[in-house]
């Protein structure tokens, strides 16, 4: 019998050493853990915060380029005008506004924060070229314009186009950054899955432990009882030390479930660039911009309660709406009775999932399905519509019938 007790004693001097060795790891490893997690966190952090600023910009420079269009349209219309003798003072100072606006738009180009690492070097010295020819412009012109002035600002224009076909090849570099972002998102969830996967290993190696302690505590009572009674208890012992171990799944169980997945960002950053036009706009007031008169063509505005507060993307938005409508009004303006109508809405699916239905429909006659819709509306900013619709994890649709064609924007609010 003392054979019995001595071993139990062996045994017992044996697990309190282990078990201390075993705390010392644990400890050791969910820090070391820890460190590595949050060191993996902070630095994917960063790189997360570099890239949407980097985004944010891309949307910025394809923004000002359109804008800088559409400015540069309106003063070739003015300009030809002002040289036919058809222009009074009003038109003389809306068309120099107009060149002011080019100026301006062209000036943000150049001066964004991350222009260097989004832009070739040779792209933005062809825009701080074309700047200083807008400005110099801008300067020379009188309240008369020469065939000589308006052949220099047909050149301005033509660089400014060429320059703007090329910043729709951002989109390419948008797509590399969301993929970067989607790798950092899996690198962040590692790192955090490993620091579970080690506390789960650590809680469930320590449960073993105190598993292997209430053993001995019930092979020294039996040893202890063994020595008053007789050899017949030697299977009880033998049976009970073949036994398993007590469950120990539900340990496991409540060390489950820490590893959290983190979101991509959906909405663009504008950056630190110091901007003042705000991230985020009202939809109301957004489609009310976006209604104002554009070449004698009033848009009629039709927009849902539901939908006149909800808070959009101002950059991307903004564009996609103006595209949309700029090229339902190519379309339809030598129409005898052109009609076109920007409504909005918001619909709810099984009373929680919410979306956001914007719709821009004109009344041209087109039966050909979604190519020809845009064949119809060609122009520079199409493909760039539907790349940020996309990019806002929305859908561009189009329907036609007749008598009407449509433009259907749905993007999910919840």
């Amino acid at each position: 019998m003392g054979m019995v007790s001595d071993r139990s004693s062996a045994q017992g001097a044996e697990l309190k050493l282990l078990s201390r060795r075993n705390h010392y790891y644990f400890i050791a490893g969910a820090v070391t853990c820890l460190a590595l997690a949050g060191w993996a966190h902070v630095l994917a952090e960063k790189q997360s915060v570099h890239s949407r600023a980097l985004v944010g910009q891309i949307g910025e420079i394809i923004w000002r380029v359109s804008q800088a269009r559409e400015k540069s349209i309106t003063v070739q219309k003015l300009g030809e005008k002002i040289q036919q003798r058809q222009a009074d003072a009003k038109t003389v100072g809306e068309f120099r506004r107009n060149l002011s606006y080019m100026s301006i738009n062209l000036q943000d180009v150049t001066s964004l924060r991350y222009a260097p690492a989004i832009l070739p070097p040779n792209q933005i010295a062809r825009y701080r070229s074309l700047l200083e020819r807008v400005n110099k412009f801008r300067d020379d012109v009188g309240e008369q314009i020469d065939v000589d002035g308006i052949t220099t600002f047909a050149s301005i224009q033509r660089e400014l186009f060429d320059l703007s076909s090329n910043s729709s090849n951002l989109s390419h570099i948008s797509i590399s950054l969301h993929r970067q972002f989607e790798r950092l998102a899996l690198f962040r969830t590692l790192s955090f899955g490993s620091m579970a996967l080690l506390l789960v290993i650590g809680i469930w190696f320590s449960q073993r432990i105190q598993t292997m302690k209430a053993t001995l505590r019930h092979v020294g009572d039996y040893s202890r009882l063994f020595s008053h009674q007789t050899t017949g208890h030697t299977k009880k012992i033998i049976e009970y030390l073949s036994g398993q171990p007590p469950d120990v799944k539900s340990a496991l169980d409540s060390a489950q479930g820490q590893n959290q997945m983190l979101k991509w960002m959906q909405q663009f950053d504008r950056g630190d660039d110091g901007k003042t036009e705000p991230q985020y706009m009202k939809l109301g007031l957004l489609l009310g911009l976006a209604g104002r008169v554009r070449d004698e063509i009033i848009p009629t505005v039709n927009v849902d309660p539901s939908a006149a507060n909800v808070l959009v993307p101002s950059i991307h938005m903004s564009l996609i709406l103006q595209e949309l409508i700029a090229g339902s009004i190519k379309s339809i303006k030598s129409l005898s009775n052109p009609s076109l109508i920007v409504s909005a809405t918001v619909t709810t699916q099984f009373r929680i999932r919410k979306t956001l239905l914007i719709t821009v429909i004109d009344n041209r006659s087109l039966a050909h399905g979604e190519s020809s819709y845009m064949e119809q509306s060609a122009q520079a900013g199409v493909e760039l519509t539907r790349f940020l619709v996309e990019d806002m994890d929305g859908t561009l649709s189009t329907v036609s019938t007749e008598s009407s064609c449509a433009a259907i924007i749905s993007y999910r609010l919840t």
